[in-house]
């Protein structure tokens, strides 16, 4: 069962709801099937005032530059890969889920459930059409 409550207020609300002033919790349920971490919800808690997370996935990148750190006497001391680190987060009483993209653990962009969607088909378009391009010229 899904409730439905809206609650006005009366300052802005933080990035990244971008200033709204009304606030909408809906799924007043446990937690959601995707959130990782739903042994560590207490049973009295109110199910609005829970904040989810899933898994983390990751994704090297080969052709960015990878992350170098040194020593003081000015030596490598370690080189970490480039990647993209996604996650979806739900914090209390946000109406609906966020996927962060990141690089490098850096923090990146948020979005929609319907904009990662959207992002999602033209990297598989990209993908496909890259791939012919580079079978077509072997």
């Amino acid at each position: 069962m899904c409730t439905k409550v809206t609650i006005a207020a009366s300052y802005p609300y933080p990035f990244p709801m971008r200033n709204r002033q009304e606030l909408t919790v809906i799924d007043l349920e446990p937690c959601p099937g995707w959130c990782a971490y739903s042994d560590s919800h207490v049973a009295d808690d109110d199910a609005a005032e829970r904040g989810h997370q899933g898994s983390f996935a990751t994704v090297t990148l080969t052709l960015e530059a990878p992350d170098i750190t040194w020593t003081a006497d000015h030596k490598v001391a370690g080189v970490e890969p480039a990647v993209v680190g996604l996650v979806m987060v739900q914090d209390q009483r946000e109406a609906e889920p966020r996927i962060l993209m990141s690089h490098n653990e850096q923090t990146g962009l948020y979005l929609t459930p319907a904009e990662a969607a959207q992002l999602s088909e033209i990297l598989a378009d990209f993908a496909r059409h890259g791939g012919a391009y580079v079978e077509s010229t072997r």
